[in-house]
């Protein structure tokens, strides 16, 4: 524990904050747009936390989800190994 610890306080000062952020947004919104238009690739219990999302704009979708963002490996937010090209063939 202490040695992931260690590992992850050297990778959080790796990237400026600024980035950081820009990176979660950019996430935030591909989650929401996967969330929307491919719910098969999220995690159902990911989902589950995200709640019920019906009416919700883009933008209070994102609010729910960058909160639950974690680097916890096992808390994906997206089925990565189901992902393929097809999900960005309209």
């Amino acid at each position: 524990d202490e040695l992931r610890r260690q590992a992850e306080q050297i990778r959080d000062n790796t990237v400026a904050p600024s980035s950081r952020a820009a990176y979660v947004n950019s996430y935030c919104r591909f989650i929401s747009w996967l969330l929307l238009s491919h719910q098969n690739l999220i995690p159902d219990a990911f989902a589950g936390r995200i709640g019920d999302v019906t009416g919700l704009s883009e933008k209070q979708l994102r609010r729910r989800i960058k909160p639950l963002l974690t680097r916890r490996n096992d808390d994906p937010p997206v089925l990565f190994d189901n992902l393929g090209a097809e999900a960005f063939e309209t």
